[in-house]
């Protein structure tokens, strides 16, 4: 493939890809990397333009990830470029919804100023700036949760204060499964926090 690179058809491509031949990954790339940043730029326009490089890269990312085959799906009779700009097109929306879906847990989650500000008058200056980093170090432990449920459970245990019954329903797990699921997403997250803050955490 490397002394005949573009002379192999769309066709070839896709099935070198997907049979993972020498030299197919880096033809895809040459040939078709423009028109995909191109697209990913002109979805991702406003307050997610600056990741813009982000996304690019994580869409060969999943490509490669997945063994090429979304694009095995490709109708040979259609136009591969409209198959592929459909493909990109809906990797960067999702892309766009996983952001937005992150950025607006950051602000349910998130302590306002007047809420951090609402600490015992006995403590003393340092006391209060320390309270305020270690609340701000638990939003941060919370959001680097990498499994969804997770986030969910530590949120209905310990910040909506719900019961282990209401926490089974919303789960559709039994009271047991559910003390063992919160269990576990408690020591993710404390392990998180103590590599944010290890000064709270002395050994």
């Amino acid at each position: 493939m490397h002394s005949h690179e573009n002379d192999i058809n769309d066709i070839q491509l896709i099935n070198a890809l997907v049979e993972s031949k020498p030299g197919a990954f880096e033809t895809f790339y040459m040939r078709y990397n423009r028109l995909i940043y191109h697209i990913i730029k002109c979805k991702m326009h406003g307050k997610f333009f600056l990741e813009v490089d982000d996304v690019f890269q994580e869409f060969f990312a999943e490509l490669q990830s997945k063994g090429f085959r979304q694009l095995h799906l490709w109708n040979r009779s259609s136009s591969f470029v409209s198959f592929l700009s459909t493909v990109v097109r809906n990797f960067t929306l999702d892309q766009i919804r996983k952001r937005i879906s992150y950025k607006s847990s950051l602000e349910k989650i998130n302590l306002q100023t007047t809420e951090f500000d609402n600490i015992d008058p006995s403590y003393n200056a340092l006391d209060r700036l320390l309270h305020k980093a270690l609340r701000r170090s638990g939003i941060k432990a919370w959001l680097n949760l990498k499994n969804p449920r997770d986030r969910r459970l530590i949120c209905d245990k310990y910040h909506k204060n719900l019961s282990y019954d209401k926490i089974s329903i919303r789960e559709g797990l039994n009271n047991n499964a559910t003390r063992q699921a919160v269990f576990n997403a408690q020591q993710k997250f404390m392990s998180n926090l103590k590599l944010m803050s290890p000064e709270y955490f002395p050994s």
